[in-house]
Order: C-alpha cells, then sequence, then structure tokens
C-alpha cells in the first residue's frame, strides 16, 4: 500500500498544531524589530553597541541616505531611516533568520495540509524496495517539475490523439488504443534491442507483434460499420482476427480494471491548493502599509507548479499495481504472437481443426516480451513515445475505391497478408530508434516555461521587496530554477540517458530538493511593500489555473478509453463473428476440452477461447 494521510491523521495534526499556536506568544518579537529598536535607541542617545553611538552610526557609514528604490511618491525619503549592509551587520548580526512559531502555523495550516494530500496522489504501490523507490519519485518530481511535467504532459498528448483517433470508431479500436496508451508507459527498452538490453531473435519483432494484435481485429472492416458487419455477414471472419479480437478485449478489461479511479475527488482535493493561495495572496494584499515579508506570498508563488504536475498526473493515470499490469502486456504480446506465427504458417487463413496448434502462453514460457519498470510521470529520465509512434505509422487515409466514406469510416492500409503488418513494426521501430518528433520538444519547452512562469513570479515578487535587489529569497528561487533544470537538459538531449547522464541529473535532483526545503524554512527582509506584487500574483494564479481546467477538459474528452464497466467480456461464436455474454451456458452442447470447441444442439460449431486464458491468472 502507498503511504496516505488519512483524514483522522490530519485532523489529529491540525488540533496539535493549533494548540502549539494558541500557546504561543502573540507578542513574538522578530529580529526586526530587534534591529530597529536598537538603531532608535542610539540614534536617541539611550543606546550603544562597542563603539557605535549617536555621532558614529553616522561616521561609520552605517546609515544609508541615498535614494531608495520603489518608494511612493506621497512617501518622502526623509521619512525613512534606512542602514547600509555593514551597519546592519554591526548593530543587528549577521545571522539567519528562521520562521517565527506563529508564521510556521500559519504556513503549515496553509500550504503543508494541501501539499500533504496533493504528494499522495501519484505514488506508485511497491512491492520491493519501497522506501529508495519512493525517495527516487519525489527527488524527481520535486527536485525537477519541469522533466516530469515534461513526461506527463507528452503522456497526455499522446493519449488525447489515441482519443482523436478512436472517437468515431469501432469499440475495438477504442480498445487497441487504450491497450497503446498504456504500454507506452513503460520500459520497452529491450524490445528496442539497446545496448545492455537482451536482443530478441527478430530486432522488430516486438513491434511487428504489437501491430497484429491491436489492428488485426479490425482488419478489413470499416471501423464505423465493424459491430454491424460482424453481427450480420454470412461468410466466417478469419480465425486470427477473432482470435486477436477476444485477447485485446480481455486485455483491455484488466488492464481498465487496473487503473486508478476516483478522479473526481482527487481532482476537488486539488482546489485546495488554489485556495490557499488566493486567501495567501488576500492576506498579504490586505497587511500592505504594515511591515511585511515575503514568505508567504513568495512560497504560494513559488511552489505553483505542483497543483499543475499533480493535476495531469491525475489525468495521466498510472496503474494501481505496475507488476501486474507489465506481467499482463508481456503475455498479452506472448499470445499474440502465438497467434500470428499459427496464422503465419496459413496465410492469414487458419483452419479450425489446427486450432489446437496455438502454443498458448505458460507459466514455464520464456519471457519473449519483456516489459520493464513503469516510467511514466517523470520516473525515470526516458523518452516514451511508442504511442506517437504507432499512431504515425497507422494513420488513416482515403480509399481511392471507395470515396463515398467519411473520415469516421476510412480503412487502415493492411491488405490480407503479414508484410503489411511486418512493415508497420519495423516503421515504428525505425521511429522510435529515430529522434524524438518535434512535438515533443514543443511540449518540454511548454513544461520548462510552466515551471519557470511560477519561479520568476516567485523571484520578481521577493526582488521588488525592500531591499530592493537580489537577496535570500530571490536567489533561492533562482538557483532552485537553475538546478532543477539540470534533468530537463540531460532529458532534451538524450532519449535514454545512460548510468552516469542520471546519475548527474539525479544529484542536481538532490541539491535542488535541499535548496528548496532550506528556501521554505529560511526569511529575511522585512519591509513595507508596494511594488510588483499584483503582477507576480495575477501571473503566477493564472498559470496553474488555466493548466488546470485544461486537464479537466481532457480528462473529459479522454475517459472514454478507460472506462470499465463490471461485466466480463463476452465470448465468440467463431463460425459467424457472433458475441455470447461471458459465463452464459450452450444449450444442448458438449465440450471437447482438448480443443475447447462446443459441438451445439442444432450442429453448430463454436469455441470460447478458453485455452488462453491462464495468462489472465
Amino acid at each position: 500500500m502507498s503511504p496516505r494521510l488519512e483524514p483522522f491523521h490530519i485532523t489529529l495534526i491540525f488540533v496539535v498544531l493549533l494548540a502549539i499556536a494558541t500557546c504561543t506568544d502573540a507578542s513574538d518579537i522578530t529580529r526586526f524589530t530587534l534591529c530597529r529598536d536598537k538603531v532608535l535607541a542610539i540614534l536617541n542617545n539611550t543606546y550603544t553597541e562597542g563603539n557605535i553611538n549617536s555621532e558614529t552610526i553616522r561616521s561609520l557609514g552605517y546609515l544609508y541616505e541615498g535614494p531608495v528604490k520603489g518608494l511612493k511618491p506621497s512617501c518622502p525619503r526623509s521619512d525613512w531611516l534606512t542602514l547600509t549592509m555593514e551597519g546592519c551587520y554591526a548593530i543587528c548580526g549577521n545571522i539567519i533568520d528562521v520562521a517565527q512559531p506563529a508564521d510556521a502555523i500559519s504556513i503549515t495550516a496553509t500550504w503543508i495540509f494541501p501539499l500533504a494530500i496533493l504528494l499522495n496522489l501519484p505514488y506508485e504501490s511497491y512491492h520491493d524496495r519501497k522506501i529508495r523507490n519512493i525517495l527516487g519519485e519525489v527527488l524527481n518530481w520535486l527536485g525537477s517539475p519541469q522533466t516530469a511535467l515534461t513526461a506527463t504532459l507528452w503522456n497526455v498528448r499522446q493519449i488525447r490523439a489515441c482519443h482523436r483517433r478512436s472517437k468515431a470508431s469501432s469499440g475495438k479500436l477504442n480498445d487497441a488504443y487504450y491497450v497503446l496508451s498504456c504500454l507506452t508507459q513503460f520500459d520497452i527498452s529491450k524490445g528496442l534491442s539497446l545496448p545492455g538490453a537482451a536482443a530478441l531473435p527478430d530486432n522488430n519483432l516486438y513491434f511487428k507483434t504489437l501491430v497484429y494484435g491491436l489492428l488485426r481485429p479490425t482488419a478489413h472492416i470499416s471501423e464505423a460499420l465493424a459491430l454491424e458487419l460482424r453481427e450480420t455477414r454470412d461468410e466466417p471472419v478469419p480465425l486470427d482476427i477473432l482470435l486477436t479480437d477476444e485477447l485485446l478485449e480481455n486485455i483491455a478489461y484488466q488492464l481498465r480494471m487496473l487503473r486508478r479511479r476516483s478522479v473526481i475527488p482527487t481532482l476537488a482535493s486539488l482546489a485546495l491548493f488554489l485556495v490557499a493561495f488566493v486567501f495567501s495572496v488576500v492576506l498579504t494584499f490586505g497587511d500592505l502599509g504594515t511591515d511585511n515579508d515575503v514568505l508567504y506570498m513568495s512560497l504560494g508563488l513559488f511552489l505553483l507548479w505542483l497543483p499543475i504536475l499533480v493535476t495531469f498526473s491525475i489525468v495521466d493515470r498510472n496503474p494501481v499495481s505496475s507488476k501486474r499490469t507489465a506481467a499482463l502486456l508481456s503475455r498479452y504480446l506472448y499470445n499474440v504472437d502465438a497467434i500470428r506465427t499459427w496464422s503465419m504458417a496459413q496465410n492469414l487463413t487458419p483452419r479450425l481443426s489446427t486450432l489446437h496448434q496455438i502454443r498458448w502462453w505458460t507459466a514455464d514460457a520464456q519471457d519473449t516480451f519483456p516489459v520493464g519498470d513503469f516510467i511514466g510521470q517523470g520516473r525515470r529520465i526516458q523518452y516514451c513515445g511508442l504511442a506517437h509512434a504507432v499512431l504515425e505509422c497507422t494513420s488513416p487515409t482515403n480509399n481511392s475505391q471507395d470515396n463515398s466514406m467519411n473520415a469516421g469510416q476510412r480503412r487502415f492500409q493492411f491488405e490480407n497478408n503479414i508484410a503489411a503488418y511486418d512493415d508497420c513494426g519495423n516503421r515504428v521501430a525505425t521511429s522510435l530508434r529515430g529522434p524524438k518528433p518535434a512535438s515533443w520538444y514543443m511540449t518540454a519547452l511548454s513544461s520548462s516555461t510552466l515551471v519557470w512562469t511560477e519561479i520568476m513570479m516567485a523571484f520578481m515578487f521577493a526582488f521588488n521587496t525592500p531591499t530592493v535587489g537580489p537577496g535570500c529569497w530571490s536567489g533561492s528561487c533562482f538557483v532552485y530554477g537553475v538546478l532543477s533544470s539540470v534533468a530537463w537538459f540531460v532529458q532534451l538531449c538524450r532519449k535514454q540517458p545512460g548510468p552516469w547522464a542520471r546519475g548527474v541529473a539525479f544529484a542536481f535532483n538532490a541539491l535542488a530538493l535541499g535548496w528548496l526545503l532550506a528556501t521554505i524554512v529560511l526569511q529575511v527582509c522585512y519591509f513595507d511593500v508596494t511594488g510588483y506584487w499584483i503582477t507576480a500574483a495575477v501571473v503566477g494564479g493564472i498559470v496553474p489555473i488555466f493548466a488546470f481546467l485544461v486537464a479537466v477538459f481532457w480528462w473529459l474528452k479522454c475517459q472514454h478509453l478507460w472506462a470499465a464497466a463490471g461485466d466480463e467480456p463476452r465470448r465468440i461464436d467463431l463460425r459467424r463473428g457472433h458475441r455470447v455474454p461471458g459465463g452464459q451456458p450452450v444449450q444442448g452442447g458438449e465440450m471437447n476440452e482438448a480443443q475447447g470447441v462446443v459441438q451445439g444442439a442444432a450442429g453448430v460449431q463454436m469455441i470460447f477461447v478458453k485455452c488462453d486464458l491462464n495468462w489472465l491468472q
């Protein structure tokens, strides 16, 4: 089970923090207040700090009487007392201030509770090396959000492309694109025979089999008319089409059941973060004219990339158990290859009498089609573009002999010979081995822009808060952005970085995460604020709200791909392609256990593809 904060635990934490806040002295004196009182006492000649008194404070150059950038015209410069940096060090000490207890409680109540909910959402339920894997996820997500967001947005774009391709098609093509969108998030480098990976007997067999398994069920049938034709045509449908059809429906059903749900409650929980940001803005601007610090507002702006990342992670839908999903996908490809090999031997017109020759998957079968770890949502720096490659190589085109067909009725360019599927599989493999598509680079640039927009809004907010210029908060925001971008550049240059490149990216992610935590804890700079706050608040707030709306729109448009009904997949009458509800007995029939064939009362032969169901166990 993944770690999760239950509502009772959050309530208990809140009660404890509330008790601490109640016991905290409301008149908690800050270092700024102490420093101001010291300076005023020195000028009034009632206090001395070493050799600093009312006369030497000016002669030593500790008072700054020059212009102050950012003051309102209605505020005369002569009304404001300022120190030089040397004066601050000499009188107030060179000490890094930390948040006061009341401030820490306020930060926790405003930000930590929403974050505790958000950070639970994309975690994987690991069966082994749990701590190591979870720490790796945290480093990748918080250490380089632009890298994780690139991977997540790219996969969401692929899901959206699958939706566009399937929305006017038959249910079978809908299953095919859903299975494809799941497989694209796993490591398939062994299928590409990359360095260090086990090569298959045929370098492209992995992708030839995949294309055959996904598209053979709809061969020679117009997508818009597929279901109708299967129910009405008199001539039998080729057996390999019906068998791959049954496999595809079963794997799609299983994967949908293994997909995370409860999207609406989790999306609603994200609104807590945005609501917290709104309250932070209101409270910050409500305190104008008093001694403000930049902590609350800058922290809110600084972390507004997090709801963007988590929102799209929800839409991306990681599996409940990636190990189980990978095992089912591997077995599915094995069985598809078994059907493909059996059908190829009979020129794609196999006979029912040879059905027993199919070598279905068994527990002792060799792992010919390995499916690696789940690496989606930025869990590993690696390009995941299988869905894009397949979609690109299987684009529907107009049929010159049937110009009356509309766009939803166009047929795939696959004839009834294996060469068409093999050629498509070769092109998919070539695409994956080649450079990344231009659309991926656009996604990477957009992801980096989203994260850097929030970072720079926090930077602008802190930079233009007196003392004007680079300081603790503004500098920390910029340094975090630079450190977190190292992994993004590694991903930009390499499709599958080697161990050294990943190690460098991992190290910089750790530095960035450490810097992020240090930035949240430390604070300085109490002064009146009038400058660029509105711009930073508006721009910084619009970005995550817009991203949230886009993610919800994409989810609403694509949800039919992973919608799972409670009924088991139906069985097939192989003679006519009819569907029979799962588990329904054949009246007056007898089962031949060796071949899985039923001789019905009317003499009609039927098969219920029972031989391949062991792979679902």
